[in-house]
């Protein structure tokens, strides 16, 4: 017999050996399937967890034919353990899964996930002594590799989890002086995983400031040593430590969007200098470098080579943008997204847009990269005002620019350094790209003919025909499984790679390589393509992205839920890569946002309507959740035109029923009725019950928001009917809760609650956090609404952690807006005061002007309270003067209501008692 766990402590212990503590003993697991189970269990507590998952993490992709049985012992004899051990858990078992019901807080690998999201926070708020303790708590759970070695995929992910909150804790003690400390500790770890950065910069710091400079320059030598490649922020660190300056922070900010780069550039090291020179010497305008030259003479690499060993004059970020193709609102619209700003905020014209950009970096050293400029008009808008800021731009013929450098062949000499077969440098004419190509011929090449006619006739017939293939797909790199569509399973890319045909350029969010062409060798290979044989290979890649976004939305939404798809043939990848895709779909979805846009408009451009309008609203599960709302308008008004001259009824009405969800984030009411009224038509003459349920949950969004409450509630119940019948239960819940907030309006609170706690069991049988944070967040206005503050505190502290989880900046600003006006009603005033605080951070970070004053109104009453009206009128005097600008008269008459309401305050406390 031994005690059961304390209140404070975990009863499920994953990260180590797998332990279970019950009331009175502990819980014995038997080791194998029966410890596999319950860990997939628990890592979806309190979610459905379906057979064939479990079955995939007990017997890999070959389960056999008796799996569901023996998953039914197994979870038979699992209950049983736990009701005779008293363990405060239970398992529900249904026809569609299982699923274990406890306390979050019971289990240790939520428990960690909770105190480093904790952490970080404390950490932006700068509570550097909470940040700590809370990191500390955090890893002193874990004794052991994570599941006792069980599911070793979840292993090296919760391994990959520890070892980042460690660095965010050495970031923590770094902000509180504890330098000496950590170098012993430091040094271990940057010997157990030598190749990570990140440790390595800290030791480096830390030697720094502990007055060992020499030690810390050579903690970065070793590390080159090791073939290790620094990144920008190690060769700013690198730079800032060997010129002995001050202020070295151990975190530093801005976006990286630099490709790889490729080192080693021959012949170049005069221009390399003189780049140098004009990127960081002294200046007076902002330096915008135009690199001209012919195709193949290595502009690219040259500007990503230099731009890479400048990044440390340039702290605020670097941008990257390969400008053939775009508009200059576009590409503004990424730049503005980078640092922080979100699709809702985003003005529409170009001038705006510019006007934002420049006041982003008006204060910020940044440096862009813009590759393959045609003109100046492309790049004319992205320019900075700020001297401090620098600019290269690559182009075929000279563009405009402070100064121009012409990038020419290599001499002779040179040109023999980087290819060392003199037979095949005189065909070569010094051009870079040519060079590289010869060098991947076979010995004995005969010098004829032009440099891509010789490297291609060294290949093999099939992967010569899989590059004619892969030349065919528009979007700027490839991921592996894309060559093994085009040619039909045969993996070509060895041979294209080591031909030098085809580039490795980094990896993608599941580990594996990805492949890019240079537009030499690309435009060289689509020349020779047969174009049915394209438009097949197309069409299959294509139906791989379908395939990959689908699964990618029903991973986030529990199933095939408020969305409409057509009749487009799939071609799946691989069980390995799309499993790693459902790990994360939400990261597999934003890094893969420029290939998937890209499908779409080719499959426009292609007259492949179907899968066009598929594909494009299948995506807005990215689109809204990450705010890229002109990537939403951008796809649909290509699928749009597809499918309407092709006649496809359905994709039309499915497109504008979309579109009008597009409008309503963009608070457009006519815009979205224009769109959605011909959607409902169209959908009723199909008799397509989903769409038809689709277009009115829309349509009574706009009724509600234009103040026709009566027409809202008709629309939402009809909806709710077809909902039902097509068995959409994401759907149902949100009209459910939509319905709960016509409630909360007419002061129906506990019908409200009723039908809150409705939607939140549909989101949660079928695990969909996204809708389930959204009614939780409603169900806890209603508590609020209620006075019943501390219920409303834990609903919406539940909400602040699942919108932290999923990177949801918009939904945290909510949450914590909501938490500071509870913290107020129980006259917490300094918790309540940090998180409207916070909120109104984060709504400025993500250029939410008007969601920081409204915040600030709250915030003015708040300071009000505690009779700090000098300072209570000054927040609500900002405010004010926000709402002016954006001639908001409504909120502007709200203002001067909580002003004089300040003041009246004030006079009373002044005049004292009566």
């Amino acid at each position: 017999m031994m005690s059961s766990a304390s209140d404070d402590e975990p009863i499920f212990r994953l990260l180590g050996p797998i332990e279970v503590i019950g009331a009175e003993e502990r819980v014995r697991i038997p080791p194998g399937r029966q410890q596999t189970i319950l860990c997939a269990l628990l890592l979806d507590a309190n979610e459905l967890v379906g057979p064939d998952r479990l079955a995939e993490l007990a017997w890999g992709l070959t389960p056999p034919s008796t799996a569901r049985a023996q998953i039914d012992i197994c979870v038979s004899a699992l209950r049983r353990a736990l009701d005779q051990a008293g363990a405060d858990a239970r398992i529900e078992a249904r026809r569609s899964g299982y699923a274990l019901h406890v306390a979050p807080e019971l289990i240790d690998i939520t428990l960690f996930d909770v105190r480093v999201a904790e952490s970080r926070a404390a950490a932006m708020d700068q509570r550097w002594d909470d940040a700590a303790a809370l990191l500390r708590s955090a890893l002193a759970l874990w004794r052991g590799p994570a599941f006792g070695g069980a599911l070793p995929g979840e292993v090296r992910r919760f391994d990959e989890k520890r070892l980042r909150a460690q660095e965010d804790r050495v970031d923590v003690d770094l902000q509180l002086g504890r330098h000496h400390a950590l170098v012993a500790e430091l040094r271990a770890l940057v010997a157990e995983h030598p190749l990570r950065e990140r440790p390595r910069g800290q030791l480096m710091l830390a030697l720094y400031r502990s007055g060992r400079q020499s030690e810390a320059l050579d903690v970065y030598r070793a590390g080159r040593h090791l073939g290790l490649e620094p990144g920008d922020r190690l060769r700013e660190l690198e730079v800032t430590i060997r010129l002995d300056r001050e202020n070295t922070e151990p975190v530093a900010g801005g976006p990286r969007q630099l490709p790889a780069d490729v080192g080693g550039l021959v012949g170049r090291d005069d221009l390399v200098a003189e780049l140098e020179r004009l990127l960081t010497g002294e200046r007076d305008t902002t330096p915008v470098v135009n690199l001209v030259g012919e195709p193949g003479m290595g502009k690219t690499a040259l500007a990503v080579h230099v731009a890479h060993r400048v990044a440390y004059a340039f702290p605020d970020g670097q941008l990257f943008c390969d400008l053939s193709g775009t508009n200059p609102a576009e590409v503004l619209g990424r730049f503005t997204s980078a640092f922080g700003a979100v699709g809702s905020t985003l003005p529409d014209g170009l001038d705006e847009r510019a006007e934002m950009f420049r006041s982003m970096l008006a204060n910020r050293r940044v440096l862009l990269v813009l590759d393959d400029a045609a003109t100046a008009s492309q790049f004319a808008a992205l320019l900075p005002g700020s001297a401090a800021c620098g600019v290269i731009v690559t182009s075929r013929v000279a563009v405009g620019g402070t100064h121009h450098v012409e990038v020419g062949p290599l001499s002779p000499a040179d040109s023999l350094r980087v290819l060392d077969r003199p037979e095949l440098v005189e065909v070569a004419a010094g051009v870079p790209l040519a060079l590289r190509l010869l060098g991947g011929c076979p010995q004995g090449t005969v010098p004829r003919g032009d440099v891509l006619t010789l490297a291609d006739e060294g290949l093999e017939p099939e992967p010569r025909r899989a590059l004619r293939l892969m030349s065919a797909l528009d979007g700027d790199s490839l991921p592996r499984w894309a060559a093994t569509a085009v040619s039909g399973g045969f993996d070509p890319l060895k041979q294209l790679v080591d031909a030098r045909l085809l580039d490795v350029t980094g990896s993608d969010v599941t580990g594996l390589p990805r492949y890019r062409f240079h537009g030499v060798v690309r435009s060289f290979a689509r020349d020779r393509v047969l174009a049915d044989e394209a438009r097949t290979a197309f069409e299959r890649v294509a139906g791989g992205w379908l395939a990959l976004a689908e699964r990618a939305h029903q991973r986030l939404y529990g199933g095939a839920f408020t969305i409409l798809h057509g009749s487009a043939t799939r071609w799946r990848p691989h069980a390995p890569y799309v499993d790693q895709v459902s790990q994360d779909p939400m990261g597999w979805l934003d890094s893969e946002r420029a290939n998937l846009c890209a499908a779409v408009f080719q499959a426009a451009d292609l007259g492949l309507d179907e899968l066009c309008w598929d594909l494009a609203v299948t995506l807005v599960t990215l689109f809204e959740t990450r705010c890229y709302l002109d990537d939403w308008q951008l796809t649909h008004d290509r699928a749009l035109a597809a499918v309407r001259k092709a006649g496809n009824r359905r994709g039309t009405a499915a497109v504008l029923c979309s579109l009008g969800s597009l409008h309503i984030s963009r608070r457009r009411g006519e815009q979205a009725r224009a769109v959605l009224e011909p959607a409902l038509e169209l959908f009723g003459e199909l008799h397509d019950t989903h769409g038809l349920a689709m277009a009115r949950r829309n349509l009574g969004v706009v009724e509600y928001r234009e103040g026709r409450p009566e027409l809202a509630t008709r629309m939402f119940e009809l909806s709710l009917t077809g909902f039902e019948r097509v068995g959409d239960v994401v759907g149902q819940a949100y009209v459910v809760s939509q319905l709960a907030q016509l409630s909360l309006d007419r002061g129906e609170y506990d019908l409200a609650v009723g039908r809150l706690r409705e939607a939140l069991v549909m989101c949660r049988d079928i695990r969909s956090p996204r809708v389930e944070s959204q009614v939780l967040y409603r169900l806890g206005s209603a508590m609020l609404l209620q006075g019943r503050y501390e219920q409303a505190q834990q609903l919406m502290t539940s909400v602040l952690g699942m919108v932290r989880r999923s990177g949801d900046t918009v939904g945290e600003s909510y949450a914590l807006h909501s938490l500071g006006l509870i913290s107020g009603r129980l006259r917490m005033f300094t918790e309540a005061g940090r998180s409207l605080r916070r909120a109104i951070r984060l709504c400025e970070a993500n250029l939410d002007r008007v969601g920081a004053a409204r915040i600030r109104l709250d915030l003015a009453q708040l300071v009000s309270q505690q009779g700090e009206t000098f300072d209570a009128v000054a927040i609500a005097e900002q405010a004010m003067t926000t709402f002016q600008e954006l001639r908001l008269s409504l909120w502007e008459s709200r203002t001067f209501v909580v002003l004089d309401k300040i003041r009246a305050e004030n006079r009373v406390r002044v005049a004292g008692p009566d």
